[in-house]
């Protein structure tokens, strides 16, 4: 009767905290087990994500190349300097970095490094018109963003511009981020705008990498060398502009 009960009172408490004992190692367990799936779930996320941000981004690169291509593609000089240090390609943003908005800025952002790995092939072709293009990728290769858009000429365009059938002309995208309306004004009083800093801050360093080429190639190839004064005037502008470090630098 009674020394059953206590007996059996006895062997339920040490099993109670025989399983007390073992949950948290066994819920450690079931969150290791899940972990690959949990990756898993987010990489596909974070994929998709990167994706359509990309998609958005590369008609705008694919249109102003092919604007940019069909004003100066008799200009031998333009087309040698895409060759020589790449086109340059600006984007803007007037995102505050206030709230969800920092999310988009931070996917404009990766679509812009993402664009850089995009390449131009000037080529001719007697089935395409002056200004026709296509993609192409490469399923081997690591990144799924190094893509090829090959911009067909006609014979008498190519010779013109001495173009390269063989030879990529490669992207120099660069970012600049102001935000400008209320949001920004309550994200600068309680909010934070590194994000934007460092966005301009590394594109104003690629930005002058490309000038000082520029004024280089300028200087190599005998063209245009009166605008080396005007480049270098402007390049400064911007770097005061970015030392200031206003609350909406609308100089920018």
């Amino acid at each position: 009767g009674t020394g059953t009960a206590a007996q059996t009172g006895g062997v339920l408490a040490r099993f109670r905290a025989a399983i007390e004992g073992a949950a948290p190692e066994a819920q450690q367990c079931l969150l290791i087990l899940q972990l690959p799936t949990a990756a898993f779930v987010a990489t596909e996320a974070l994929t998709l994500r990167r994706d359509i941000v990309f998609s958005q981004a590369l008609p705008a690169l694919v249109t102003v190349f092919l604007c940019s291509v069909r004003s100066c593609v008799r200009d031998p000089l333009f087309v040698q300097q895409l060759y020589d240090i790449g086109y340059l390609v600006h984007f803007e943003s007037l995102l505050s970095t206030s709230g969800n908005e920092t999310y988009m800025l931070e996917d404009f952002r990766s679509a812009v490094i993402e664009v850089e790995q995009v390449v131009f092939l000037l080529c001719t072709d007697d089935s395409y018109n002056d200004f026709d293009f296509d993609l192409t990728a490469d399923p081997c290769l690591p990144s799924r963003y190094k893509l090829c858009v090959k911009v067909y000429l006609s014979k008498e365009l190519f010779a013109a511009s001495k173009a390269r059938p063989d030879q990529e002309i490669r992207v120099v995208p660069v970012l600049f981020s102001q935000g400008v309306n209320e949001m920004q004004t309550i994200a600068n009083n309680l909010g934070d705008v590194a994000i934007q800093n460092v966005i301009n801050d590394s594109s104003f360093a690629r930005l002058s990498r490309y000038a000082d080429m520029f004024l280089k190639f300028l200087a190599d190839h005998g063209g245009h060398v009166h605008l080396a004064g005007d480049i270098a005037r402007l390049v400064q502008d911007l770097a005061k502009a970015l030392e200031g470090r206003r609350a909406k630098n609308v100089d920018l």
